[in-house]
Parts: structure tokens; C-alpha cells; sequence
């Protein structure tokens, strides 16, 4: 393939974009988790020297804590009320929006229009601060 007088080749360019983003999933996403996970076989004040303590705070969490069960509860009811009400409301406005014409039409021009007029403005901006790259 000729250069064209261009910098980088649009492939390797192309092939290089996901990089970027993958290493910021692991270094924000996945490593946090898996050092979380290795502190929890730990006693640790964050001052003194670590402690190995293995299964110990697991153990002490399911069989004495209290505050650990209700929290469990605490989230397993919020989930359940959450996900209830999102699916029986977007179901109430789907049904509505399919017998009322006039509405669905309204729905659909304003969220169409709150989808849309950002990502031309993001769009523009972007052709106009970068005018070289097509």
C-alpha cells in the first residue's frame, strides 16, 4: 500500500484503538478486583504489616456478622422492587405508546432528538478542531 503523505497507515491505526482501552480495563477495572480479592485473605489496618488470616474473614462474615446479612437482604429487596418497577413502567409506556398515536409520535421525535443533536454537535466539533483527518 502506498503512504499518501498520511502518518500512520489507517489499519494500524485502526488495529491499535482497542489498546488503549483494554489497558484501561485492566488497570481501572480488573486489577482492583483481584487485589481486593488477595487484601481479603488479609489482616490489615493499612499501617502495621500485613497478616495472613486465609478463610478466617470469610468465615467471621457468614456465621457472625450481622450487618453483612442485612445488607445482603437489603440488596436483594432493592433489586427485586428495582427491577419490578423499570420493567412494569417501560411496559406501561410501550402499551401506551402503541394505542396512542399521537403520543408515540410525540416520544419518539423528543427522544430522537435528545439521541441525536449531541452526537451531530460531538460530530462537528470534532471536524472542526481535527480538519485533516477524514
Amino acid at each position: 500500500m502506498r503512504n499518501n503523505g498520511k502518518i500512520f497507515e489507517p489499519q494500524v491505526v485502526y488495529n491499535g484503538v482497542p489498546i488503549a482501552g483494554i489497558s484501561g480495563l485492566r488497570l481501572y477495572g480488573i486489577a482492583p478486583i483481584g487485589w481486593s480479592a488477595v487484601y481479603s485473605f488479609y489482616e490489615w489496618d493499612g499501617i502495621s504489616p500485613m497478616k495472613f488470616t486465609g478463610f478466617d474473614n470469610y468465615i467471621r462474615m457468614f456465621t457472625e456478622d450481622d450487618v453483612f446479612w442485612q445488607v445482603f437482604k437489603n440488596n436483594i429487596v432493592f433489586t427485586i422492587v428495582n427491577v419490578v418497577f423499570q420493567v412494569s413502567v417501560g411496559l406501561f409506556i410501550a402499551v401506551l405508546l402503541t394505542k396512542i398515536k399521537r403520543a408515540a409520535r410525540f416520544f419518539r421525535r423528543s427522544i430522537s432528538r435528545r439521541w441525536f443533536f449531541p452526537r451531530l454537535r460531538s460530530f462537528k466539533s470534532f471536524r472542526t478542531s481535527f480538519p485533516s483527518i477524514r
